[in-house]
């Protein structure tokens, strides 16, 4: 007995050394699962970051080697471009004093009319202040001044000069009565950046040391700071849209935070030349983080024009971000009457809302020629239903007096009774059937319903009028025509 139980407790010592040691084993075996799993991890990471870092070499290369062309080309051509910028400034001079010297050339062009000369007379003479509150008290010819302005700035001696001066100019000397005229200075700084907007002109180091200058005494009268806690406010969008044209135009980016203009750049994503302001001071590669803001926020549209000017297409699908901007309006539409409960108000501002949606999704299909990746003829036949509803909606109520009180032909003023000519016309010796045929036929107005007995109670209790019928008497033998013209007379008496 003793002898089993001593190779009992043996048994047992050893199979608690192989619980331990299996325990051991499996620790062990996860250890090396969660090393070998890290592993992995960090060789798919240093992969990723390696093929991240040879493509970046690789843009690099390109565009190092594109700004090198482009420093020779400009290195070669330098010379002859001197010749020409001096001829035309030769020109342009000779021009300018040909014009002075003559004597009905002292002042403007005596033709209020011609927008075209006045804007030419003041941007051959480099007349800043004159030129910007020209264009900005002709707001009603604005279509013409968008077609002139370009070629007036190029007929200067400096174009740059000129605008830059112009913008100096309104901070130093503005007109205080509450309008804004920001859009004037817009369009004299969008007259530098090419025809699309996008091209930075070539400007002289003084110039662009001008233009730092006033850009921050732009950001300081316009950003704002409180009081209280010195926390400094947000332009405005025309202001905005404004510093970041001077940033554009005159290639300040390096001299302002980046963190600053992405900032604004956000903020006032729904003006229309945000995305082109954006693209020309060379924000392409950081926009990515602008459109993932304005996704977030709601602001599908402004993202896609983002998109579009920046390139990422294939990161940011257009037409995904349609379809989100559609379920999102609708939505949007549905909540509005749900907490109406489906009223009028309700129902008007849900139509409105999904309206404006549709009109967007449009004009950004249109403006970015997504016709081939975006179907928009639902949305048009939508487009049309609402608008037609909303047309109705607005249209006045027919009341229904107006059908019962109208002008009828009849030969004099007063009651045509029994023995009279126009009775007698009648044809009173017909049958009744026939004489209210007849009747109805002759007093009925073109475009008119004719009179109904049944309806006349109603009429005169929408009209409130009581009837004198003294000394008036209806004999049952007169026909429906009789009757009907006594009424008549009764009514419009």
């Amino acid at each position: 007995m003793a002898a089993q139980a001593l190779a009992s407790d043996r048994i047992n010592e050893h199979l608690s050394d192989l619980e331990a040691q299996r325990a051991l084993l499996d620790n062990c075996i996860f250890l090396w699962k969660s090393l070998s799993n890290h592993w992995n991890a960090l060789h798919l990471t240093v992969a990723e970051r390696s093929q991240a870092f040879d493509a970046d070499l690789q843009s690099l290369d390109s565009r190092t080697q594109r700004a090198l062309d482009s420093i020779s080309e400009r290195e070669s051509s330098l010379c002859d471009r001197e010749f020409v910028a001096a001829a035309t400034i030769r020109e342009r001079r000779d021009a300018v004093l040909a014009e002075i010297e003559q004597p009905d050339a002292r002042g403007p062009p005596a033709a209020k009319s011609d927008l075209r000369g006045l804007l030419r007379w003041y941007a051959r003479r480099m007349d800043s202040a004159g030129l910007w509150r020209f264009v900005a008290s002709r707001r009603k010819a604005l279509c013409l001044l968008w077609r002139e302005i370009t070629d007036a700035i190029d007929e200067s001696v400096d174009p740059s000069r000129l605008v830059i001066d112009a913008v100096e100019d309104f901070l130093i000397h503005p007109i205080e009565d509450g309008k804004d005229r920001n859009w004037a200075l817009g369009m004299l700084l969008h007259s530098l950046l090419g025809s699309d907007g996008t091209k930075c002109p070539d400007v002289a180091e003084s110039i662009r040391e001008r233009a730092v200058a006033v850009a921050e005494s732009w950001k300081e009268k316009f950003g704002l700071k409180t009081e209280e806690g010195e926390r400094e406010e947000p332009m405005g969008g025309s202001e905005a849209q404004i510093f970041l044209q001077m940033v554009a135009t005159f290639g300040l980016r390096s001299r302002f935070e980046e963190d600053f203009l992405l900032k604004l750049i956000t903020e006032h994503a729904s003006r229309k030349e945000m995305a082109k302001l954006a693209t020309a001071m060379g924000f392409r590669e950081q926009l990515s983080v602008v459109i993932d803001k304005l996704i977030k926020t709601e602001k599908e549209i402004e993202a896609i024009y983002f998109v579009h000017q920046s390139g990422l297409i294939d990161r940011f699908p257009p037409e995904s971000l349609l379809k989100m901007h559609l379920e999102s309006s609708k939505k949007k539409s549905n909540s509005i009457l749900k907490d109406g409960n489906n009223s009028p108000a309700a129902l008007q501002e849900s139509s409105n809302l999904e309206i404006t949606a549709l009109r967007s999704i449009m004009k950004c299909v249109e403006i970015c020629n997504l016709e081939s990746k975006f179907n928009t003829t639902e949305i048009k036949r939508r487009l049309a239903v609402l608008e037609k509803a909303k047309a109705n909606s607005k249209k006045p109520a027919v009341s229904k007096k107006s059908h019962g009180k109208r002008p009828i032909s009849i030969g004099r003023s007063g009651y045509d009774g029994p023995g009279s000519a126009s009775y007698a016309t009648a044809g009173h010796s017909q049958s009744h059937s026939q004489c209210d045929t007849m009747d109805y036929r002759e007093h009925n107005i073109a475009g008119q319903a004719p009179y109904v007995m049944e309806d006349l109670p109603s009429v005169m209790a929408d009209t409130k009028l009581t009837l004198n019928v003294t000394g008036i008497a209806i004999i049952s033998t007169l026909s429906l025509s009789s009757v009907m013209t006594c009424v008549h007379y009764l009514f419009t008496e």
